[in-house]
């Protein structure tokens, strides 16, 4: 009699746990696709469960806003087999809680997330392994992405006689010519450096305050009388940055043109008589000395 009792027991509650296994979350490796697809959903999904405890997501398919779904759900709804989800960022339900936004796209731009995701690992673990020469690469790069900015270093240790001699010269030069220049005054030893070393405001005496205060100044005024729009970041005891817009340039009227054409010319012309000149005379000193 107990032991039927017992069996029946179980025999009832199996069927309910059966029940409960159905109701939980789908296995991945049971959606179809590669195994890139299966770690591209994981890695989806590891983004919502960090801006969604509750694990909420708005899923967007076609153009088309399908609501707010539970992760599970949403998974259930994707063929890894052509297609994936897309992490797209956050966004607010009725609550005011904070949920994820999935969209359905194509296997390819789903597996690139995977692809920056994990490149994007590998440069951090670099940076921590080799600081130095990950800032050296960050620098190089920058310098590539704005091929049309010109650089222009100025030391704190430079005397005002170069600041308006030479260097106002070639800022002068840069500005006129309508490129983008940037402008950094720092310590001359952190131009050759990776990795620069922090000035501290303790550290600058009076003497070296007021010296840094004209240099600055200087150049303030510089980019005001070229009429060059610029913003300017930093501390006198550590660096200051000028970003200067180029100055617009004036447009020539027609005849204006034609003058700076005809002026070209004949610079052109005169160069190359005096060129000429310059030959026969040479030919001539040679005559002489033979004979």
């Amino acid at each position: 009699m107990f032991r039927g009792g017992l069996v029946r027991q179980f025999s009832l509650a199996r069927p309910a746990l059966a029940k409960n296994r159905s109701r939980g979350p789908p296995r991945i490796q049971d959606l179809g696709g590669t195994k890139r697809d299966q770690d591209t959903l994981r890695l989806v999904i590891n983004k919502v469960r960090e801006v969604s405890p509750q694990g909420l997501v708005k899923v967007i398919r076609d153009g088309q806003n399908l609501g707010v779904l539970r992760l599970k759900d949403a998974v259930q709804r994707v063929d890894l087999s052509q297609e994936g989800y897309l992490f797209m960022g956050t966004s607010k339900d009725e609550k005011g809680e904070t949920i994820g936004i999935l969209k359905a796209t194509s296997q390819q731009l789903a597996r690139k997330q995977l692809s920056d995701h994990l490149q994007q690992e590998v440069a951090l673990e670099f940076q921590k392994k080799n600081p130095r020469m990950a800032a050296k690469q960050q620098k190089q790069e920058s310098k590539q992405r704005e091929p049309d900015v010109k650089f222009i270093r100025v030391s704190w240790q430079i005397t005002l006689h170069d600041l308006n001699g030479q260097k106002r010269h070639e800022i002068e030069t840069q500005i006129k010519k309508g490129d983008r220049v940037r402008i950094e005054i720092d310590d001359k030893d952190n131009f050759d450096k990776d990795v620069r070393t922090k000035g501290h405001a303790s550290s600058l005496s009076d003497l070296e305050h007021t010296k840094r205060s004209k240099i600055e100044t200087s150049i303030d005024e510089l980019l005001q009388t070229v009429g060059a729009t610029f913003q300017k970041e930093g501390k006198l005891y550590d660096k200051i940055s000028y970003e200067v817009k180029p100055s617009e340039k004036k447009k020539l009227s027609q005849d204006e043109k034609k003058q700076l054409k005809q002026q070209k010319k004949l610079e052109k012309q005169e160069k190359l008589r005096l060129r000429t000149e310059l030959k026969k005379s040479k030919q001539g000193s040679q005559l002489l000395t033979v004979d």
